[in-house]
């Protein structure tokens, strides 16, 4: 239970991402799926959505940047609790996107 209750924000941030890549796709911009890419590029074409989607994309960009520092201060706040607990039942370590991966 514990490494699942960020699990939501990992889903946030993952529709965000899309949300993004869904809008630069609508101006013909295929973009990779690594996020900090996704960021970098969104921000640097942002200049080519009228002014309202360059809000848009702004608001997207920087709620992707909070929802990944909420991720990591969750991690920092679960991982010696879930590594301990993961040996315990005699498995490897785990945080926040490494438990999303394995169990999408």
């Amino acid at each position: 239970m514990i490494p699942c209750a960020p699990q939501g924000l990992v889903q946030a941030c993952t529709a965000s991402i899309n949300r993004i890549q869904g809008l630069l796709a609508e101006v013909g911009i295929v973009s990779p799926l690594k996020t900090s890419t996704v960021r970098r590029r969104a921000l640097e074409l942002q200049e080519n959505f009228p002014c309202h989607g360059k809000r848009f994309i702004g608001d997207l960009v920087g709620e992707v940047h909070d929802l990944n520092k909420r991720i990591k201060a969750h991690d920092r706040h679960i991982s010696p609790i879930a590594n301990q607990t993961m040996r315990f039942c005699g498995e490897g370590t785990t945080d926040a996107r490494s438990h999303e991966e394995s169990s999408g």
